[in-house]
């Protein structure tokens, strides 16, 4: 199996798991627009847990299609997380277009998951004969 099927099953599966874990009251979630923080750490509303559903979802289903959409996946939401770390960065407003709540320790968890993705989806990936041989 590819790194980048795997980055994108398991990004997938936080994403998804996170975006769940949004809606629940008793760890900090939001079920309206107002922010909460997410296990007292990170600002999530409605919205921004719908969001992390979706990107979960497409993790998962980027690892179901294989390897070449894994690494679109990786490439694709590594580069929008990495705008968003940055523009969360420099303008800090706490408020993403006025609905999607960023900020804290939630710049720097997109930052970390950009730069993971971003490795993952530009890294070469090795040769099948290579990967087959260490399998055998």
């Amino acid at each position: 199996m590819s790194i980048s099927k795997t980055a994108a099953g398991i990004s997938g599966a936080v994403y998804l798991l996170v975006g769940i874990a949004g809606f629940i009251p008793i760890v900090g979630g939001a079920d309206g627009i107002a922010a909460h923080n997410l296990l007292g750490l990170f600002p999530v509303n409605a919205v921004h847990n719908v969001v992390h559903m979706a990107v979960g979802a497409l993790g998962l289903l980027a690892y179901s299609r294989g390897a070449s959409a894994s690494r679109l996946f990786a490439r694709g939401i590594g580069i929008i997380y990495l705008v968003l770390a940055v523009a969360g960065a420099i303008f800090n407003t706490g408020n993403f277009l006025g609905i999607v709540p960023i900020g804290g320790l939630d710049i720097a968890l997109h930052a970390v998951s950009a730069l993971v993705l971003l490795v993952v989806g530009f890294a070469p990936e090795a040769p099948a004969s290579r990967i087959a041989s260490r399998t055998a």
